[in-house]
């Protein structure tokens, strides 16, 4: 079966009837298209009526309106199917963002309480960080500085160990594509708790 085609103002041969697996909206805009070009096509057999009323015999002008009448239907028809597929195109983008939405809203509690329990987390290192810290600047411990590291705010042009962390996951386009720094192996090693172990 032939497929008939819509030629564009910039010469592009666009379908008139959309294929089988066609999604709703390509066969909204195919309908458009269809309705568009049975509107020309009215246009035209009005025009072309109106010249045969004045030339041709009867029969021929009846042939030609019960043609042009067929068109208006058509029109009608796709008017009316136009409507219901921008209804359903229209409900199936609903349906989809509201799935959309839903994994959205979960993802976003679930951020919110990782978010408790990571602040949690950075409260309880800092507090931890601060009194390896204490003790070890009291005791004169050269591995003090390198214990600082693993305070919030150290206070010091170099940033402690989780901030930085987190500065570096906030630089990345994609964090969650990438394997991020142990704060663990950070506190074992550049921290050196690894001599308390």
């Amino acid at each position: 079966m032939s497929t008939a085609y819509l030629l564009t103002d910039d010469g592009i041969a666009t379908p008139l009837v959309a294929p089988t697996s066609a999604t709703l909206t390509e066969k909204l805009e195919a309908s458009r298209r269809l309705l568009a070009a049975k509107q020309a096509q009215e246009r035209d057999m009005t025009d072309a009526l109106g010249k045969l009323v004045i030339e041709a015999e009867e029969p021929a002008v009846q042939a030609a309106r019960s043609a042009r009448s067929q068109v208006r239907q058509d029109i009608g028809d796709l008017g009316a199917a136009i409507r219901q597929l921008e209804q359903d195109v229209a409900t199936q983008y609903d349906s989809e963002q509201r799935t959309n939405a839903d994994a959205a809203l979960t993802a976003a509690a679930q951020f919110d309480a990782v978010l408790v329990m990571l602040l949690n987390a950075i409260r309880d290192v800092d507090a931890a960080g601060k009194q390896l810290y204490g003790a070890a600047n009291r005791a004169r411990d050269p591995r003090a500085n390198a214990l600082l590291g693993l305070t919030w705010d150290t206070g010091a042009l170099t940033e402690g160990f989780m901030l930085e962390t987190l500065r570096r996951v906030t630089d990345q386009v994609g964090p969650w594509n990438v394997t991020q720094p142990s704060l663990l192996d950070a506190a074992r090693s550049r921290a050196q708790l690894v001599d308390w172990e």
